[in-house]
């Protein structure tokens, strides 16, 4: 709580016209969608709109659901299958294979799934951290996947 304190002359007037808090508990808009030139600096953005209306249905579901029970600190859903049903496993990791393929999630740990970081904004404070280990987990697969021994 804010204490503000102020001397006024007979002929003064206080008018305080908004209180803002200084630490959001979410961002206010939910991705970083813009991407091109800007005055010859480029933008990096992610077109999550686009990509957004390319996925199947079960995908958007999954997606949805991991934004529902992420972390907003780390961006990193837990969501346990090792109950589901063969069929249910299935589908989900068909999802997962879409999501992957479009750069929107990754797979951190068993039954835990990074949110890619341009998609969906983890908290302010935490958006470096988030986007290292994001880099660090793509890089990662995409060696695995490319490596290939004699």
């Amino acid at each position: 709580m804010a204490i503000i304190s102020a001397t006024l002359e007979e002929n003064q007037v206080l008018s305080i016209k908004d209180l803002v808090d200084a630490a959001l508990p979410i961002p206010p808009y939910n991705c970083i969608g813009r991407y091109g030139m800007l005055k010859q600096h480029k933008i990096d953005g992610f077109p999550t709109d686009l990509v957004m209306q390319e996925l199947s249905k079960d995908a958007s579901h999954l997606f949805w659901n991991l934004v529902h029970l992420r972390d907003i600190e780390t961006n990193i859903a837990y969501l346990p299958s090792s109950n589901l049903p063969k069929h249910k496993k299935d589908k989900l990791y068909k999802a997962y294979k879409e999501l992957e393929k479009k750069v929107l999630v990754v797979r951190y740990k068993q039954e835990n799934y990074l949110i890619n970081p341009k998609a969906v904004l983890p908290m302010f404070k935490g958006f470096d951290r988030v986007w290292d280990l994001w880099v660090g987990i793509r890089v990662k697969k995409l060696l695995e996947h490319n490596y290939k021994p004699n």
